[in-house]
């Protein structure tokens, strides 16, 4: 198994849109190992394989469709890279993954960095493969906690990509639907 390893050490520094287009970046080049998975093996359709959600602690771990389908887990990002690879092999090319992010104070003052990888479908819709494969609708940790900021948006285009998002403030945690 090739392993690799990130380390994004100004991260942290970014405003929450450059942190958006990051991720997306990383998701898209996940989308893209996995479309040449789904195109060189027999891989079960991500609803089918009995792969479910695992939220990550302390080490964000992306996953390739053979990483999940060895472990059964995979995160948001993971997840939603599998099902836009399938979309898009299908022919929806308009599905790509989009981020919700979410900058949380919790109780213990501590500010936390929240990010949730869905997919936008080619007609505008959303789907959310880690609810479906059993994302809890919120977390107990988060109780007494309220959000600071929010973004979400997609990345549009290829070289030069234009983060399509949009920041605004809200109450409390919350992913909606």
């Amino acid at each position: 198994m090739y392993l690799s390893r990130s380390e994004l050490a100004a991260f942290d520094l970014l405003s929450s849109a450059a942190k958006c287009r990051c991720i997306l970046t990383l998701v898209r080049a996940f989308v893209e190992i996995d479309r040449e998975i789904i195109s060189e093996y027999e891989v079960p359709v991500l609803y089918e394989s009995g792969v479910r959600y695992e939220f990550q602690k302390a080490v964000d771990d992306w996953k390739d469709i053979a990483r999940c389908l060895a472990t059964m887990r995979g995160s948001c990002n993971s997840l939603t890279a599998w099902r836009v690879a399938e979309l898009q092999l299908d022919g929806e090319i308009g599905a790509a993954p989009y981020i919700k992010s979410q900058t949380i104070a919790k109780p213990d003052g501590s500010i936390l960095d929240l990010f949730h990888v869905i997919v936008q479908r080619e007609d505008g819709s959303f789907e959310d493969p880690s609810r479906t494969l059993g994302m809890p609708p919120s977390d107990p940790s988060m109780v007494g906690a309220r959000v600071i900021s929010s973004a979400s948006g997609a990345i549009v285009g290829d070289a030069g990509a234009i983060f399509t998002g949009q920041l605004d403030s809200v109450g409390s945690p919350s992913w909606g639907d």
